[in-house]
């Protein structure tokens, strides 16, 4: 984890890094706004995101992405009182870090992506539920086929679990939590201008101690420790203050720019690997049956990874890999 570590926090500071991710942001910003010129509706915006984002690299960056060609994902639930099936998501987000062939890190971020009428979007609140508290679930059709139990069960301690795409027109995306819609909704709606008012402690990156378990927080205090101990003997001040701007969670990027710069710090979505260790065993192992799913096996070393569940959800898989070296 360690060297893990000193690449993000030398990263901070590499000038061609940060010229890549703005070229990469202009390549997606082109893209959507292709789409809205031609009146894509959300699965054609989606489509054109993934073809952008395949085959992206920075050194040892690399963004692959792929469709899942299969059903919708539903699954089904207790909304309050009520069963309900609703589809889980139409794209997932996974972030990997590989030491050699070995996968140390890893975070997966579910995200319904909407089209805006007008600088709004409709939102289902029982889908929205779902994706905010992720409540005791049932695989129903395209996802979760073969389970080890019948009833799944997700950890969500960073709250970037689940997410919306939120498309606006020219041409832009925000990634928002579904725990930001929904305290930021009126009734089944949101606009873009209730994101106005979301003050710079809960927009920016949120340390994700607080909701880990005991046999992770000690994690976080080691790079705490790495962090303060590689500025201090380089002279430099910490820029953040008591916070990471990495290894992180970001409730909400306001743009794709920003989007990209989350993504690329591992600030979106739940941890399932850390230090080689699984510590979020249902959603790390249905993030194996996504990447086989999806073909990015091929980019990235499975090994020997037990895959408890078969998926054939019709929904994009987006993975990133860091390659810090060798064991």
């Amino acid at each position: 984890m360690e060297r893990l570590f000193r690449k993000l926090a030398e990263s901070l500071s590499d000038n061609e890094f940060r010229k890549f991710k703005s070229d990469f942001s202009h390549k997606l910003y082109d893209c959507l706004s292709t789409g809205y010129v031609e009146n894509n509706n959300e699965v054609s915006l989606v489509t054109k995101l993934t073809e952008s984002i395949n085959k992206t690299k920075y050194k040892d960056f690399s963004f692959y992405a792929e469709k899942i060609h299969g059903s919708r994902s539903y699954v089904e639930f207790n909304y309050r009182d009520k069963p309900t099936t609703k589809e889980l998501a139409d794209m997932v987000i996974i972030s990997t870090v590989s030491q050699g062939r070995e996968r140390i890190f890893q975070k997966i971020a579910f995200i319904q992506n909407k089209k805006d009428t007008n600088n709004s979007w409709l939102i289902d609140l029982e889908q929205l539920f779902l994706l905010k508290n992720f409540p005791t679930i049932t695989g129903k059709k395209g996802i979760f086929n073969k389970a080890p139990d019948k009833e799944v069960i997700f950890q969500n301690y960073s709250r970037t679990l689940g997410n919306y795409g939120l498309f606006l027109n020219p041409g832009e995306m925000m990634l928002v939590a579904a725990s930001i819609v929904d305290s930021q909704k009126e009734n089944n709606k949101i606009c873009v201008n209730d994101f106005k008012h979301i003050g710079q402690s809960i927009s920016s990156n949120q340390s994700f101690m607080p909701f880990l378990s005991f046999d992770f927080q000690p994690f976080m205090y080691e790079v705490f420790h790495h962090y303060f101990k590689y500025f201090h003997r380089h002279g430099l001040i910490p820029p953040f203050g008591n916070s990471l701007p990495f290894l992180n969670n970001s409730l909400i990027s306001r743009d794709i720019f920003e989007f990209i710069d989350n993504w690329s710090f591992f600030n979106i979505g739940e941890p399932t690997l850390v230090n080689g260790n699984i510590i979020n065993e249902n959603l790390h192992s249905l993030s194996n049956a996504l990447i086989r799913s999806s073909g990015l096996n091929e980019y990235i070393n499975l090994g020997d990874d037990n895959v408890q569940y078969t998926v054939d959800s019709n929904l994009v898989v987006s993975l990133m890999n860091l390659q810090i070296g060798k064991e």
